[in-house]
């Protein structure tokens, strides 16, 4: 298949187009098909419309600089070497799919609900397993991920950054696991938070904004302007309702922390008033004295 394409003036209009006129290695999408058998033919020309209504499609680059010319005759690139112009399988579709479901759906339902699970109503267990099952299935969207950039000749270089951060973010996961795990084993002996406890804390909390703002920055790397606003507010509104539950949760923990315990009776001494006899006035306590004082602080 050629295709003769002519652009006046494109160099005067960079600011309005996508067309690099100095790159070495310009990518351009191609589709061809379905033929016209069945009355299937594409004749479409909505910029919305999806690539894959057609049968073959894929990416090619142009040296941009072979193509320039003052004259009115168009300059011959056949030559160049730049040219890939290999249809993708039509599995990249589907895996792209999988790839969102398995990336959206842990970092805005798994990882909250997991979030949700300890905070509020404290089951450990519960978190654990949401997390882990997070964990696995975010390395699993990576994985597919890597498989169908590694097919596609526009994304095989692993320089968007949807994609570094998707990287970034399944690396901290790991991470974050291991310090959870640490974490558990330091509390048993402890009994209270330690170090690995708060970079645990808050290293969970930073991956899962990241990931949410990934999940909208991988939407709108597809091209997918409805999609991408949607999964915008969903975040938005997942985001602002574990927060709330995280802070009410914390302030609940702590006006517990400061009721009296109620399995142990307390007396108050007055000043003014003499102590009955048998009474030892040193060992009378008010409601919380002589037991520890827990700080107040948003956990």
């Amino acid at each position: 298949m050629t295709a003769n394409i002519i652009c006046r003036n494109c160099a005067g209009h960079q600011s309005h187009n996508s067309v690099d006129t100095s790159s070495t290695k310009q990518p351009w999408i191609w589709a061809a098909g379905p033929g016209d058998n069945g009355g299937n033919l594409v004749s479409s020309d909505s910029q919305d419309a999806k690539i894959n209504q057609h049968s073959q499609y894929g990416v090619f680059f142009v040296d941009m600089t072979a193509t320039r010319s003052n004259s009115t005759a168009i300059p011959s690139i056949s030559g160049t070497t730049d040219s890939n112009a290999t249809p993708l399988p039509n599995s990249v579709s589907a895996l792209i799919i999988v790839h969102a479901v398995c990336l959206a759906g842990s970092f805005l339902l798994l990882f909250p609900l997991g979030v949700i699970a300890l905070r509020w109503f404290k089951w450990v267990k519960i978190h654990w397993i949401l997390q882990v099952l997070a964990t696995v299935v975010c390395v699993l969207g990576l994985v597919i991920a890597i498989a169908f950039s590694a097919m596609d000749p526009e994304y095989d270089t692993f320089n968007h950054g949807h994609q570094i951060i998707g990287i970034l973010a399944v690396v901290a996961l790991l991470i974050q696991a291991l310090l959870g795990y640490k974490h558990h084993q330091k509390y048993k002996q402890t009994g209270h938070r330690t170090v690995v406890s708060y970079f645990h804390l808050w290293l969970g909390r930073t991956v899962v904004i990241l990931g949410m703002v990934n999940a909208v920055l991988g939407f709108s790397l597809a091209g997918s302007t409805p999609e991408t606003i949607a999964i915008a507010i969903i975040a938005v509104v997942v985001l602002a309702i574990t927060i709330a539950i995280v802070f009410f949760g914390a302030r609940r923990r702590n006006r517990q922390a400061f009721l009296p315990d109620s399995s142990e009776p307390s007396s108050i001494a007055l000043s003014g008033y003499n102590t009955p006899r048998g009474v030892d006035n040193g060992n009378m306590r008010g409601p919380g004295e002589g037991q520890p004082m827990h700080g107040r602080g948003f956990v």
